[in-house]
Order: structure tokens, then sequence, then C-alpha cells
């Protein structure tokens, strides 16, 4: 499984809806995590369901570790 695939498609698609706070329960997340360097400017940040987030938050670890490993080989 490709994890950064599907993690951008899900942030991709969360930005194509353009989701505000307001309308529905979201969870603001940082597309590149803050431990990465990532700031918490407007382009950085886009809103998931609950559930997107768990996941996406999930794949983030994934992605690390894929990363981290690569490195050691």
């Amino acid at each position: 499984m490709n994890y950064q695939t599907v993690y951008d498609c899900i942030v991709v698609r969360a930005r194509l809806e353009n989701r505000k706070k307001s309308e529905h329960y979201y969870e603001r997340h940082h597309i590149i995590p803050r431990s990465l360097g990532g700031t918490n400017s407007k382009e950085n940040l886009v809103y998931l369901k609950t559930k997107e987030h768990f996941i996406c938050q999930w794949l983030v670890i994934k992605i690390k570790k894929s990363h981290h490993e690569s490195y050691l080989k």
C-alpha cells in the first residue's frame, strides 16, 4: 500500500470540498506535521472529518516509518 498516495487523496478531497469549521464538526489537521517542520499557515491546514483525521494521523506514522527504514538500507 502506498501510504503517501492515500494520505494525499484524503487531503486533496478535503481541500476541494472547501470545508469550513462552522458548517459541521471538523478537526484541523496539519498537512505537513509540525514535528516535520510544518507551520500553522493557512496553506498547511485542512479540516478533516473525525475518521479522516484518525486515518491521516495513522498514515503519517506509517509514512515516517517507511522513510526512516529506507534510510537504514
